[in-house]
């Protein structure tokens, strides 16, 4: 060992009758003793050759020194109290050792389930910051992975499988000979014809979060999905409840308005409370231009220039009709 505590008040308490030199002595023997640990030599002579013990005087105070505080044994001269010392010193050490590895342990595992975050993130299109926290990088987990459910079961829960789409969605002529056979043939030929079936087609419109009215689906309200939303983009301070956010819904505001002021918010590093300022005030600036406060969707740019021009040529009037309109 190359550190060992020393105990002033014990080292005089039980010293305070040395010479100087018998101090120096007693230090030397004690600081070999822990740096090997293992007892003095036996010879003498080999022992004084070890601490620098030259002269006569010197030697002397070596004798002395070990007959007071030291033991002689069949290994050497041994020290009860350097003894303990060196003990405490083990387990220490090995105490250590393990709290080292468990540190170690610990950063493996940090390591592995940010690699796995990070994998199943790019998997489903994002791609967070490499210093994102740990704490930031399992909540977007939770929302886009869910770990609790695999791959299979989402598919399961949140799609059509194909088998059910082709059973009770005919859609080619291939599907409905299969599953809506028509005729049959006998053995003399003759058809036997069936009642068709009358299948109602299925509106195929495509909706986008422009056209949706923020129905609620799978038990979620309204603000639910606004803020489900939002906390995907990265912004997870989200309250459904917010006064603010509840009346910007009642008069129309959409998922796409949301999701547009929070990438906006997520630039600025802002939170849920600037994303309702940005909708609020593209509400305000439409109420004064309009002189009402916007209910429903708001226009895009195209919108808003086709419904500019057809104002513009509803009031158009040719020149010569002006003129008798003037007259």
């Amino acid at each position: 060992m190359h550190h060992y505590q020393h105990n002033i008040g014990d080292y005089r308490r039980d010293t305070i009758h040395l010479s100087l030199l018998e101090h120096g002595v007693y230090r030397q023997l004690i600081d070999m003793y822990y740096l090997t640990e293992s007892p003095i030599p036996s010879d003498i002579d080999t022992t004084c050759r070890k601490i620098c013990a030259r002269g006569q005087d010197e030697k002397e105070a070596v004798q002395v020194i070990l007959n007071e505080f030291f033991e002689l044994t069949d290994f050497g001269w041994i020290h009860s109290r350097c003894d303990a010392e060196i003990g405490k010193y083990a387990d220490w050490d090995e105490r250590n050792n393990s709290r080292e590895e468990n540190e170690k342990e610990r950063h493996r595992r940090h390591r592995e389930e940010r690699k796995k975050i990070f994998s199943d993130l790019r998997m489903e299109g994002i791609h967070p910051k490499w210093n994102a926290l740990i704490g930031d990088l399992r909540e977007l987990h939770k929302l886009h992975c869910n770990s609790l459910n695999t791959r299979h079961e989402r598919t399961c829960n949140e799609s059509v499988t194909e088998r059910e789409r082709t059973c009770n969605e005919p859609v080619t002529e291939r599907e409905r000979t299969c599953n809506e056979p028509v005729t049959a043939i006998t053995s003399n030929h003759k058809p036997v014809n069936h009642k068709p079936v009358n299948h109602k087609p299925k509106n195929n419109t495509v909706k986008t979060h422009t056209d949706c009215n923020l129905k609620p689906s799978h038990g979620k309200t309204p603000a639910g999905i606004v803020c489900s939303e939002i906390k995907k983009i990265g912004i997870f301070d989200v309250n459904p409840a917010h006064p603010k956010l509840l009346e910007l819904i009642k008069i129309g505001a959409t998922v796409d308005e949301f999701m547009h002021a929070a990438r906006t918010a997520k630039d600025k590093k802002a939170g849920f409370a600037y994303v309702l300022g940005i909708v609020e005030n593209q509400r305000q600036r439409a109420k004064a231009m309009t002189g009402t406060l916007h209910e429903g969707r708001l226009p895009n740019k195209q919108e808003a220039l086709e419904k500019s021009n057809a104002a513009v040529a509803s009031s158009w009037v040719p020149p010569e009709m002006r003129m008798r309109v003037n007259d």
